[in-house]
């Protein structure tokens, strides 16, 4: 699983991926653009935690990994416990 100290935002993963000219694209491939389109640091470090030879074979498929990775990092992350006042 890809634990990483900073989040990207869905919105930021999402807008490299509408910046994608043509598929099928590799991680490396895909980390020079987030580079050339100078997209925020955790949305770049978020691609480079993939293995290196991940290739996404369409927009549907990097959507769908992205936010399945998206999704486990908020579900494994740390559980806050709530307790009730004591009177």
């Amino acid at each position: 699983m890809i634990l990483l100290e900073d989040q990207p935002t869905l919105t930021d993963l999402h807008s490299l991926i509408t910046k994608v000219p043509s598929y099928p694209i590799t991680v490396k491939q895909l980390t020079d653009l987030a580079l050339q389109k100078r997209a925020p640091k955790t949305v770049l470090d978020f691609y480079h935690a993939f293995p290196d030879d991940q290739v996404f074979e369409d927009k549907d498929d990097l959507l769908s990994r992205t936010d399945n990775v998206e999704m486990l990092q908020h579900h494994t992350g740390p559980v806050e416990e709530m307790y009730a006042a004591e009177d």
